[in-house]
């Protein structure tokens, strides 16, 4: 692709086999194509947004009218870096929170937003590779820290 683009770019400074309509027509569908991927993100991060936040609706009895309530479940909150998980465990909690600032992006853009490797290795700054080895990393200290292990 970054190939492709390099062409591209070397025939319109060299003018040749492009005519301004051509070149029009391809910047057209770049923006449109990059527009589609902006769009297609920030749907998608709505959309796992609304599933951990549900909004009550008009249509939905308020919760103190209602006749079947669920038991009552003790949720422990959760800050990662741009959203607050509700969860019911309460050791992965406490583990997600001893996670260091970097971790803990990596663990919302990895699990929450659902992004994937390359999303990740762009947004933070390293390799594709990395990526794979900084997921067994974190999710290993998760698991020490669940476990109460002291060496993390």
């Amino acid at each position: 692709m970054e190939e492709e683009n390099e062409d591209f770019l070397w025939t319109i400074k060299n003018g040749s086999g492009f005519d301004s309509k051509t070149v029009e027509q391809e910047f057209d569908a770049y923006i449109k194509k990059s527009l589609t991927h902006i769009v297609r993100d920030l749907i998608r991060r709505d959309l796992r947004y609304s599933q951990l936040f549900p909004v009550q609706t008009h249509d939905m009895p308020p919760l103190e009218e209602t006749t079947e309530m669920e038991p009552d479940i003790e949720k422990f909150e959760v800050k990662l870096n741009t959203v607050a998980l509700f969860l019911e465990n309460e050791e992965l909690a406490h583990g997600l929170e001893q996670l260091n600032p970097r971790e803990k992006m990596f663990i919302e853009l990895d699990f929450v937003y659902e992004y994937s490797d390359a999303d990740i290795a762009e947004y933070m700054g390293m390799l594709i590779e990395s990526v794979y080895k900084y997921r067994y990393r974190v999710l290993r200290k998760l698991e020490g820290l669940i476990k109460g292990e002291d060496e993390w």
